[in-house]
């Protein structure tokens, strides 16, 4: 029973830490975006990905696009506009990503026109500024259509009215 929306929710540029409940649901959020392989463009499928990592077999499908150097405190790498979702065997995803021009399979990572150009760029602060912009507007909505702020959470009177002359 929530009693209505939060004054905030999790934002894609604020740290990630798969062990908290924020970055969970913003990796819901990712996942929501129905990724595609970057190698193959097939559609990845959250449930395989995710088993393979609590079974132990592989590390998080959570990936890196740029990476966090030892001392490095600068917050938008740690963020979630710094993560995408990839099979976790895969690396380079920065040059991946440089060798795409399908925009549906980039925007499918929440990659817009303009973010892939600051990666063409080298601009790792550019792309993450501008995919933590585009992603924010998806997360509002994502939480919107899941959390259904402004409706009522109580069943409804009729559905508790229990009919003797049943059964």
């Amino acid at each position: 029973m929530v009693s209505g929306k939060p004054s905030a929710i999790p934002d894609v540029a604020d740290r990630f830490n798969f062990r908290f409940a924020a970055s969970k649901l913003l990796a819901l959020v990712l996942f929501s975006l129905e990724p595609r392989d970057l190698v193959t463009g097939e559609r990845l499928a959250a449930g395989q990905l995710m088993s393979q990592v609590q079974s132990g077999h592989d590390s998080s499908p959570l990936l890196q696009i740029f990476p966090v150097r030892a001392g490095e405190a600068v917050e938008a790498l740690q963020s979630a506009a710094n993560r995408l979702i990839q099979p976790p065997h895969q690396r380079g995803i920065r040059r991946l990503l440089a060798g795409i021009d399908d925009s549906r399979l980039l925007l499918s990572h929440g990659i817009s026109a303009a973010a892939r150009q600051a990666i063409d760029d080298g601009d790792s602060a550019a792309f993450l500024k501008l995919r933590a912009e585009w992603m924010r507007p998806r997360v509002e909505i994502f939480f919107a259509r899941h959390a259904r702020w402004d409706e009522p959470d109580r069943p409804r009177i009729a559905s508790l009215i229990v009919d003797d002359e049943e059964g």
